[in-house]
């Protein structure tokens, strides 16, 4: 038993000492003689040794390479790294291994980097397409541009070109295929047709006293500030807010207005003017009118019923954008013309192609007895009318609606007006 243990261990022994050799004698392969990759001899490197050289080679040469993005109007220059190009270095190790000799090594591209390199210049290089537009101009029309493509470059394409160009290892310049971006807002018919003239009203201050220089510079001042204002289907039009308080520190001039029976001078007098024009164009447009006041008598632009008085602080006039689009309000003033007028721009409304209204006198009033007030600033038996006597009218207002044919659709209803009667007021001293 004791012999037989002690052979074993012998043998054991012997086992790992043959191991131990083998492996003391084990060498790491090297390369043959006259064996170079891309001309750099490594001729009896170990692979690890060419490893190194080689690849600090291709790291140079890598840092001098670049690729140059180019449209006709924009360029974007990308280092190889960005774009994932690298030299396929560890192959051209093996081959050189395998079978000795002169190697070349290739540039390849990894090509999920290189397209999200391209992708995020894409902008840069990009021409965003134009929806087609409307603007508004301050004379009270719209001028439309039509819709421009836009372009931005193919990827796919660009790819195709950076795998090509890597087949000579030095900067190069890719030119870009560009596609065709469509604009992706309305249509210019569209736009156009959302943009339309609704309707339109004139009054005149062509003749005396409305066309006093001060009331018309009101009336000037109050188009400037309604001109242009855009509504929103479902929001109000406030006249009183649009106007703002008329007042001499807001610039409005004192001009002769309508208060207690009779004309006096007051600030902002004339946009009276403005508010019934206004009015007018909204009972043409079939807006909702949500407030309106006639004058204390019918007034000499408009015919009976079809005027609307507003004061800073007093009446007002509120109509309601109640369509399914928004509108845009013009209101222009033609001092040759002695005219202004107010547009309304929008969606044309359907199931009727022309409005008209129409007013008539429809009763009166008597004027009351003439009041006297006596004044003692006055001279013994000397009388001064304060105020004319004013006979009251009413009247009733109509809209009419008419198919393209010219044939009555619909006669509605606007409005029935009071205007009430003045006695004269006289003063006197006895």
């Amino acid at each position: 038993m004791q012999k037989n243990y002690k052979t074993i261990c012998g043998f054991i022994l012997c086992f790992l000492a043959l191991c131990l050799f083998a492996g003391c004698s084990i060498r790491e392969p090297k390369y043959e003689k006259d064996t170079a990759i891309d001309g750099i001899d490594v001729s009896g490197l170990t692979r690890a040794a060419a490893s190194q050289g080689i690849s600090d080679y291709h790291k140079r040469l890598l840092s001098e390479i670049s690729y140059t993005v180019k449209t006709e109007t924009a360029s974007k220059v990308l280092s190889a790294e960005e774009l994932g190009v690298k030299f396929n270095t560890e192959k051209a190790l093996s081959d050189a291994m395998e079978s000795g000799g002169e190697v070349t090594s290739s540039l390849t591209v990894d090509t999920d980097k290189a397209r999200k390199a391209l992708e995020e210049i894409s902008p840069l290089l990009s021409k965003k397409a134009v929806d087609a537009y409307a603007e508004y101009d301050s004379c009270g029309e719209f001028r439309f541009f039509e819709a421009t493509d836009g372009e931005t470059p193919d990827i796919d394409a660009l790819l195709k070109s950076l795998q090509d160009a890597v087949q000579s290892p030095k900067s190069q310049v890719l030119t870009a295929k560009m596609k065709a971006v469509a604009p992706s807002g309305m249509s210019f018919e569209k736009l156009k047709a959302s943009n339309a003239l609704i309707c339109e009203f004139t009054t005149f201050f062509d003749k005396s006293p409305l066309n006093a220089e001060n009331r018309v510079n009101n009336i000037v001042k109050a188009a400037e500030k309604v001109n242009g204002c855009v509504l929103s289907p479902g929001e109000k039009f406030d006249t009183n807010a649009i106007l703002g308080d008329r007042n001499g520190e807001n610039g409005w001039y004192k001009a002769p207005g309508i208060r207690n029976g009779k004309y006096e001078s007051e600030y902002g007098g004339g946009v009276c003017q403005v508010s019934t024009t206004l009015y007018n164009a909204a009972l043409l447009a079939n807006l909702e009118i949500v407030e309106r006041t006639p004058h204390s008598w019918p007034v000499g632009y408009i015919d009976i019923g079809r005027d609307a008085t507003i004061s800073t602080g007093g009446p007002n006039l509120i109509f309601s954008n109640n369509t399914q689009s928004t509108i845009t309000i013009a209101a222009i003033t033609d001092r040759n013309r002695q005219s202004v007028t107010v547009r309304i721009f929008g969606t044309k409304p359907t199931g009727y192609s022309l409005v008209k209204l129409t007013s008539e006198q429809t009763g009166t009033i008597p004027v009351p007895q003439t009041e006297y007030v006596k004044d003692t600033s006055l001279r013994i038996g000397e009388y001064v009318t304060d105020r004319k006597a004013r006979e009251g009218k009413k009247a009733v207002t109509y809209r009419t609606f008419y198919d393209e044919s010219g044939n009555e659709l619909k006669k509605e209803t606007i409005s029935h007006d009071t205007y009430k009667a003045f006695s004269a007021i006289v003063h006197y001293n006895n």
